[in-house]
């Protein structure tokens, strides 16, 4: 008598063929391995993948902020330049004023000031109005006060923005006494200054 484990018979087509159990336990056992082993890897590539993912999601977010501020910024001083007068970029508040702290993730005001008060001037000074930032960025200004105030002529004061996402420096911008601008990443991962 033979072991019921070792063969068995199993019906086929109408026919009978011997199976061996051991090479099928063997076989499912195998694929078991092979499953896990796979599984092992894909869950080890997942959070390589989502690493992947949040920095293309980053570097699309600081593009598009870089993008508009640096738009605004070439606004406010061609705006001083065309009106003759003094135009202001400034970080916005809740209350629709200027943020006095120098965190500009709120979003932002261009605006004329004639006399210098740092509030739109009458009906029409208000130029333009920015969106917040996406979620997870921040921005700030490091030098002086957080106003960037353009002169008839263009000209303004220097004046380095930061962009963060979380607490890793992103990006940075600088606008230059003339009132161009300049946007650079860092070359070396570096945390973000405190504000």
């Amino acid at each position: 008598m033979r072991p019921a484990s070792d063969t068995h018979a199993r019906p086929t087509n109408g026919r009978l063929a011997t199976v061996r159990t051991e090479s099928a336990d063997m076989n499912k056992r195998q694929r078991r391995g092979i499953g896990l082993a796979l599984g092992l890897l894909a869950a080890g590539a997942a959070p390589a993948h989502a690493e992947a993912e949040t920095v293309t999601l980053q570097r699309d977010r600081l593009q598009r902020a870089v993008q508009a501020l640096g738009t605004d910024l070439a606004y406010a001083r061609s705006a001083a330049i065309r009106r003759g007068t003094q135009v202001v970029l400034c970080p916005r508040a809740s209350d629709g004023r200027c943020r006095p702290n120098g965190r500009w993730e709120q979003g932002w005001l261009v605006f004329v000031d004639r006399d210098g008060d740092g509030r739109p001037d009458g009906a029409g000074g208000l130029l333009r109005v920015s969106a917040p930032a996406r979620a997870g960025l921040t921005i700030r200004s490091t030098v002086g006060e957080p106003v960037l105030r353009y002169g008839p002529g263009g000209r303004g004061a220097w004046q380095r923005l930061l962009i963060c996402g979380g607490e890793r420096l992103l990006g940075e911008m600088e606008v230059s006494a003339d009132g161009r601008v300049r946007s650079a990443r860092p070359k070396v991962q570096r945390p973000c200054p405190a504000p």
